[in-house]
């Protein structure tokens, strides 16, 4: 292997570990502005996600929502946000969440 095919090597390979970087960190912020939607949509729209002593579809998918995330791999970051999310929305929510049978 002669030097100038050695560095188009680890330049390719730098490449492909920073193409995978960017695809990671853009994962990672997708999924933060989603979880920070949905809280908003929480936020504002609590009437609509209570309506019905909280069972109703609304309540579900948001709730469906957040477990796909947790079901989905993702980086650590958004795990520990994810997470936050999650018990913000349970102590938000617990009334709903918690009551019946």
């Amino acid at each position: 292997m002669n030097v100038v095919s050695f560095f188009a090597v680890c330049e390719n390979d730098s490449s492909k570990l920073y193409q995978a970087l960017l695809e990671a960190n853009m994962a990672t912020e997708v999924g933060l502005i989603a979880l920070d939607a949905l809280g908003l949509y929480c936020i504002h729209f609590k009437d609509n996600l209570l309506a019905s002593e909280g069972d109703n579809v609304v309540m579900r998918k948001v709730f469906d929502i957040y477990l796909s995330f947790l079901q989905v791999g993702q980086s650590e970051t958004l795990f520990r946000h994810v997470f936050a999310a999650l018990r913000a929305y349970i102590n938000n929510f617990s009334v709903a969440l918690f009551q019946g049978e």
